[in-house]
């Protein structure tokens, strides 16, 4: 069988995938994986073979532009489309030469999508983040104020559509390319205990294969009964930058093991042999979350980031590194300060800790009001200072219910049937696929 996969560039997005290409590709299945540079040696060593689509226009790449993705339709409608026309031809020219058999593509890389629908090829869609229908999308709460934006800009959003149907997308709105239905094959790296409205979600277009957690390749010493992991992904948002500093504030006078990963902005030495880890840490990753180390393009930031960086003196037990591997560091951790990127809150919930959420954009509330639902977590909607995050770390560490609602959620993904679930997922769906070409 041969697959052609499409990706946006995001470690979040990526990495979950790994595993999976993993499989198909030493089960004898092709796998053309379009992709970036960056990615190109992670993809190549489970299997895939890269494609490039770095040498075009590709807007996605712009982090700065990810701000107004979440805020502007009319902007990431235009930027969606510049993104599909650009790569068309590269596209169209490889899977004429290829002629994949199945296309999977990320929920949110939509030129996969339309390529699919304008090819008319099977496809898939691989979902990172939480699956969403008209359910489940009361975790992405958007305002009234919202809603009159898009109304009012849908003529604008039509002029945009129109661009793709006149180069042969199938299209009618723009829900024809952001949203699936209930009967698209989607594989969902999450549980369906942590899924929100998962009993909404057809059993059999939707595979809940659980989050994929790489196995512990080092150790981080615990030196504290209790030791709290802090990493908010990237700098945060609309100069929230204190947030590290009030957390620096409540944390100085414990005795608690504080670890603060801050990204490659750091500039102290104790994380100098950490630095191997990079790909792993802070989600690197959770995309949209923006966890892509995407500290350069916070400029305006920079002098709420340097003076906690740069901060001398700062009490024993609190350790700042530019990179630590995440994984590690959970496995000892009794409660994690998360921005809510999906890999972040997963990994952290994987090892049975207890959140802080901080999120920064919507898709990353919705994991912290689904962690919050559960049981494993709070939510700090508003931080004015030190003392609203002193109140939650004393309360998660002394109210044993957040660590027992985690062990739950833990023991959901450990009982995910995995990524050899999701094969036999693809595999039964290109079979069906073959057995209604040959009845035609």
């Amino acid at each position: 069988m041969k697959i052609v996969w499409f990706c946006i560039p995001a470690h979040g997005h990526t990495n979950p995938t790994l595993g999976l290409v993993k499989e198909l590709t030493e089960a004898g299945h092709e796998i053309y994986y379009f992709s970036f540079k960056e990615f190109k040696e992670k993809i190549e060593n489970v299997g895939g073979k890269f494609i490039a689509c770095d040498d075009y226009d590709f807007e996605m790449e712009d982090k700065d532009n990810a701000d107004r993705v979440a805020k502007d339709v009319v902007f990431s409608t235009e930027l969606l489309v510049n993104t599909t026309l650009c790569l068309e031809d590269m596209i169209e020219k490889n899977i004429k030469e290829i002629q994949p058999d199945l296309i999977v593509t990320d929920s949110v890389a939509y030129w996969g999508k339309l390529a699919a629908l304008k090819y008319k090829i099977p496809f898939i869609s691989s979902t990172t983040t939480f699956a969403f229908n008209k359910e489940s999308a009361s975790y992405m709460k958007q305002s009234i104020w919202d809603l009159c934006k898009i109304l009012f800009s849908m003529p604008k959003i039509n002029k945009q559509l129109n661009r793709l149907k006149s180069k042969g997308y199938p299209v009618n709105n723009i829900l024809d390319i952001i949203q699936n239905d209930n009967t698209t094959n989607t594989i969902v790296y999450t549980s369906k205990y942590y899924q929100p409205c998962s009993d909404t979600f057809s059993k059999d277009c939707y595979c809940f294969i659980g989050p994929s957690i790489r196995p512990l390749v080092t150790t981080f010493e615990k030196t504290s009964k209790i030791t709290i992991y802090i990493s908010m992904g990237t700098v945060l948002k609309n100069g929230k930058n204190d947030f590290y500093t009030y957390c620096i504030e409540a944390l100085s006078k414990t005795d608690y093991q504080v670890i603060i990963s801050m990204g490659k902005h750091s500039n102290d030495n104790n994380g100098k042999d950490n630095k191997d880890n990079d790909n792993d840490n802070n989600d690197n990753n959770d995309n949209n979350d923006n966890d892509n180390n995407d500290n350069d393009n916070n400029k305006n930031n920079n002098k709420d980031e340097d003076f906690i960086l740069k901060k001398e003196n700062l009490p024993e037990n609190i350790k700042i590194y530019p990179f630590v591997d995440q994984m590690a560091v959970l496995s000892i951790s009794d409660l994690f300060i998360t921005h809510c990127g999906m890999n972040s809150a997963s990994e952290g919930l994987y090892f049975e800790v207890p959140l802080i959420l901080y999120p920064q954009t919507q898709e990353q509330e919705a994991v912290a009001r689904r962690t919050e639902e559960l049981g494993a977590g709070i939510w700090l909607k508003k931080v004015k200072n030190s003392n609203d995050i002193s109140k939650a770390i004393e309360k998660i560490i002394n109210e044993p219910n957040y660590k027992k609602s985690a062990i739950e959620i833990s023991k959901s993904f450990k009982e995910c049937p995995g990524v050899k679930a999701a094969k036999e997922f693809i595999e039964k769906i290109y079979q069906k696929n073959q057995q209604n070409q040959q009845n035609q």
